[in-house]
């Protein structure tokens, strides 16, 4: 699970340290993270963290067919009233867990 939420941090292009960020970690802890994610252990939160990098990547799924939004949405300036022009990116990479849930509430309700 750990392994995909890197993966997908690293196609939506973010920079270790955003990534490290959003994860709730250190960057030196993401850093031998990736190195080796089969000896990584994380706490409720970032499990939790984790979850919602996958369930954003989900709706995403649902609301795009091709890879460039897939994978660039994150990274795009959003007009939509609660992104307010602003970089979902930039909005998750605050390590706040609640701006990941409410980045992720309103992809969901894109998809509606």
């Amino acid at each position: 699970m750990a392994k995909t939420a890197f993966d997908i941090l690293d196609k939506w292009e973010y920079l270790p340290q955003k990534s490290a960020l959003i994860l709730g970690i250190k960057k030196s802890v993401y850093d031998d993270n990736c190195k080796d994610i089969n000896k990584a252990t994380f706490s409720d939160e970032q499990l939790e963290r984790v979850s919602y990098i996958l369930n954003i990547h989900a709706a995403l799924r649902t609301l795009f067919d091709n890879s460039e939004n897939l994978y660039g949405f994150m990274s795009m300036n959003n007009h939509n009233a609660f992104f307010d022009s602003v970089k979902p990116v930039d909005i998750i990479a605050t390590g706040r867990l609640d701006d990941l849930n409410d980045t992720f509430k309103h992809i969901v309700f894109l998809n509606k």
